[in-house]
């Protein structure tokens, strides 16, 4: 159990700091796509647009995608050692049993998680701590 709480608070600070990090971007003067550009720069995966020609233009920018990279390799590793440690360590008597319970709190943590991701009032709220 402690690793399937674990991997939801990975993927949750994750979460959080793509979300701050688009909102630098956005102050920096990126467009509305710097919520893309966060996440693609947390997943690994880029893109070679005029906006990433952007982003290598500022210094600002240039920092924070570079900062998300390696914090998304790190949360990409703990993430897996994570997933690990919830399923290494079942008990094999009720094997199907222990499998299904944790498989149902995860999938159900990432439903919340995803709901979290997509809602306003996170982004708000998120903005207002980052103002502060």
């Amino acid at each position: 159990m402690i690793g399937i709480i674990s991997l939801l608070l990975i993927i949750y600070t994750l979460l959080f700091i793509t979300r701050i990090a688009a909102i630098i971007l956005e102050y920096t003067g990126l467009s509305e796509s710097a919520r893309f550009q966060a996440r693609s720069a947390v997943t690994g995966c880029g893109f070679t647009t005029s906006e990433s020609e952007e982003i290598m233009n500022n210094a600002i920018r240039r920092k924070v995608v570079g900062n998300l990279m390696l914090i998304g390799n790190v949360g990409l590793v703990a993430s897996l050692s994570s997933m690990l440690m919830s399923f290494i360590h079942v008990n094999m008597d009720n094997l199907p049993y222990e499998v299904a319970i944790r498989g149902i709190l995860l999938g159900g943590g990432l439903l919340i998680l995803w709901g979290l991701s997509k809602s306003r009032s996170f982004e708000r709220l998120v903005i207002r701590i980052f103002e502060v």
